[in-house]
């Protein structure tokens, strides 16, 4: 298919500048700029400035997280949500019928959103929709059977889809009616990693499933194997939490221990890269279940500038370093402390030295940019 000149991102849970929908979306938004093509970011009423290149139109209806209760309200929701789920499509619809053609991606959404994006395309649109898939089904039937329909307007040649790990690429392959090809995880490579401080860094929300919760027994166990050791945490709440005692305490051990610098602000793309690059330890104690296909961007956002990566035994990100051969990953299991500690304090070490990528990494770490994403894109 011939190149499209405009780039439209469909950003239906951007709101401010919390997280990594943002941080792809900037990225991704630059580098489409500077490739000479216009760009349109289409997200719902922001909470903030979100500082982006190019056009904003905040179009979209916001998304509401669910209730978990048995109340009066949430009964009238669900019995909603159906009419609620038709108009969001007529909108998906009125949006693309009045659009002229561009490329259109869709980068973080739900299944159910991008089944009316997909099907809303394949009705009114013109030019091209990229889909990118980071979500599991974790093996249930209804949300199995939720993937299938979504993927299904993707036989409409006009409908590409893409996964950004080879493990969701192959588990979502049987439910697709086109082939699903592989995606870059936009991230930052650093052009030369020089020696660094023994500095440990944990980046991304409070969440039981990012194992905040591991973070003070194992920062204190480390830190009586190594003195030398310091510690960075990014410490902000995920919208569509619920209130945790666990990690309220996690928190409240975290700012009453030695050696710990807490970010409880949030920080800008380069307040974060440059937090990033001066660890040489990235700390990913992430729920392995969880994260068995899903990718993390901070995974490779610190591969890629040289840290060394602790993070779970199973899952993605071991899958992930076994594939490509990735010499800085450092596998843990976050229930032993000790041993996790003595892997930590490891790692530290190998983090700390100049990293001189394999051929295998440096390949890796190029194919991983927003650069090669608009490439895969077709822009």
């Amino acid at each position: 298919m011939a190149p499209l000149s405009g780039l439209t991102i469909l950003a239906p849970g951007l709101t401010n500048r919390v997280g990594h929908e943002h941080e792809y979306t900037l990225m991704v938004a630059r580098a489409a700029i500077s490739r000479g093509a216009t760009v349109r970011v289409i997200c719902p009423p922001p909470t903030e400035e979100l500082g982006l290149p190019g056009e904003t139109l905040a179009v979209l209806p916001t998304r509401r997280a669910p209730i978990p209760d048995r109340s009066l309200a949430t009964r009238v929701r669900a019995r909603l949500l159906p009419l609620r789920e038709r108009l969001e499509r007529m909108r998906y619809e009125r949006l693309f019928a009045r659009s002229g053609p561009t490329l259109w991606l869709v980068h973080t959404a739900p299944y159910d959103e991008i089944a009316r994006i997909a099907l809303a395309f394949s009705r009114f649109g013109k030019g091209r929709l990229a889909v990118i898939l980071r979500y599991d089904h974790y093996d249930d039937p209804a949300a199995v059977e939720a993937v299938r329909r979504a993927l299904a307007p993707a036989s409409d040649p006009r409908i590409a889809l893409f996964a950004d790990s080879e493990t969701l690429r192959t588990l979502l392959a049987p439910l697709a009616p086109a082939e699903i090809r592989l995606a870059p995880i936009p991230v930052q490579a650093a052009s030369g990693v020089a020696p660094k401080p023994r500095i440990v860094g944990f980046f991304g929300a409070m969440r039981r499933q990012k194992g905040f919760q591991h973070l003070p027994g194992l920062f204190a166990a480390a830190l009586s194997a190594d003195p030398t050791l310091s510690f960075v945490v990014q410490v902000y709440g995920h919208p569509d939490d619920a209130p945790d005692p666990e990690i309220a305490r996690a928190l409240a051990a975290l700012r009453a221990a030695p050696r710990i610098t807490l970010l409880e602000a949030p920080l800008s793309s380069q307040e974060f890269h440059i937090a990033l690059a001066g660890c040489a330890v990235l700390l990913t104690p992430y729920d392995p279940v969880i994260y068995r296909a899903g990718t993390s961007g901070i995974f490779a956002a610190g591969l890629a500038v040289g840290c060394a990566v602790v993070g779970p035994l199973d899952g993605w990100m071991g899958d992930e370093a076994a594939r490509v051969g990735l010499t800085r990953y450092f596998p843990a299991d976050f229930t032993d402390l000790a041993a996790a500690a003595q892997i930590l304090t490891d790692a530290a070490g190998v983090g700390a030295s100049p990293f001189v990528p394999t051929k295998a990494e440096a390949d890796w770490i190029g194919f991983n940019s927003a650069e090669s994403l608009v490439t895969q894109l077709g822009l």
